[in-house]
């Protein structure tokens, strides 16, 4: 229903998000206190969770359209389901994101067209390369 009804999914937000943000921010506080080296969080509205001031980057993660339906074809959602969610997401994700950072944090933008092979190497090399300066400052 929430990803055929706009109000229905703004309301579902409103209820979800905060509870989601008390979890996550636990989650970082004990990672902090662990000394846990990096945390990667997985969230579609990472900015309008309010979570995205939290992070050193943002990695968009983003495929062709034919792709991202393909692939929720596999996980069992029917064409309809799948528009719907894509849909959901909107146009222009990217642009909207860097405006809402502001600069703040950096932004790395990756596209997971390739094989599941390369998707995991072009991933690591990413890590890599943002570890880098932790690295080279210990």
């Amino acid at each position: 229903v929430a990803f055929t009804d706009p109000e229905a999914l703004a309301e579902l937000e409103r209820i979800v998000h905060p509870h989601v943000r008390r979890l996550v921010e636990a989650q970082l506080a004990e990672a902090e206190r662990e000394r846990v080296p990096f945390v990667a969080l997985e969230a579609i509205k990472l900015v309008e969770g309010g979570l995205a001031d939290r992070c050193d980057e943002v990695w968009l993660i983003e495929c062709l359209p034919a792709n991202q339906r393909a692939r929720l074809a596999a996980r069992g959602l029917s064409g309809k389901d799948a528009d719907q969610r894509i849909a959901a997401q909107g146009e222009g994700l990217a642009g909207r994101l860097e405006a809402a950072l502001g600069g703040r944090v950096r932004v790395r933008r990756l596209s997971t067209d390739g094989t599941l092979e390369q998707t995991q190497a072009l991933v690591e090399d990413t890590l890599a390369d943002a570890l880098a300066p932790l690295i080279l400052d210990d």
